[in-house]
């Protein structure tokens, strides 16, 4: 006796394929009603405790975090690399750990945290080391991408069609980003007056776009794709 769906090989007393767990049926055989060949399988995961292991990995943190004053300190009598040490710790924690501790993260409020604190450890690092470019480059430059990535969220989570004029127009929100940093980089940095490399990756991102534009005008390309590629 065989399974009517993946082909394997079943034992009598089989009252389900231990493959595909599809049902058996023959017209002709009758299922005897005895154990079958091999025995259940139950999976015995043992549950963790989510705020055991964020608390532990907290503490990791917490203790990297005050190491670093205290070597800091311990070594130069003042406190000289610490705060970019404690800065980058601080910001990989809200990244990484931070969503964990809730349920149900809110996807673009905790993005515009994250690109909050990168924005403020740009300004310390731009006060520690007497800079004057946070305000005419890294300030711009986190902002737009901050609003490019809550815009996409915000898209995607409150319009139910429509994704490929989404990432249409992602793609060439990118492009005149990638514009954007070169340009802000020349009259922050005095590096040139015209902008060099950025018009490529433009280019390429509008093109792209493109690309998913027509997708998403053309309905028999999209059903042509969908049928090929399944997308």
């Amino acid at each position: 006796m065989y399974c009517i769906k993946c082909g394997v090989e079943l034992a009598e007393s089989e009252k389900k394929c231990p493959l595909c767990n599809t049902k058996v049926y023959h017209p002709d055989i009758e299922i005897e009603d005895v154990p079958g060949p091999y025995p259940e399988f139950h999976s015995e995961s043992e549950r963790v405790n989510r705020a055991g292991v964020l608390f532990i990995i907290t503490m990791f943190f917490a203790l990297a975090f005050i190491l670093s004053f205290f070597i800091d300190w311990r070594a130069n009598r003042e406190l000289t690399w610490s705060g970019f040490a404690t800065g980058g710790i601080l910001l990989v924690y809200v990244c990484l750990v931070l969503p964990f501790w809730f349920h149900r993260p809110d996807a673009i409020v905790l993005v515009n945290v994250d690109f909050a604190v990168v924005a403020l450890f740009l300004l310390y690092i731009n006060f520690a080391t007497n800079g004057s470019w946070f305000l005419g480059f890294a300030f711009p430059v986190t902002l737009a991408a901050a609003g490019i990535t809550t815009g996409t969220i915000a898209v995607v989570r409150y319009v139910r069609r429509g994704y490929l004029f989404i990432t249409a127009g992602v793609w060439a929100a990118l492009g005149v980003y990638a514009v954007l940093i070169e340009y802000l980089i020349n009259r922050t940095f005095g590096v040139r007056d015209r902008l060099i490399w950025s018009p490529y990756p433009f280019i390429a991102c509008v093109m792209i776009g493109a690309t998913f534009l027509v997708i998403a005008i053309s309905r028999p390309l999209r059903d042509s794709l969908y049928k090929k590629f399944f997308i």
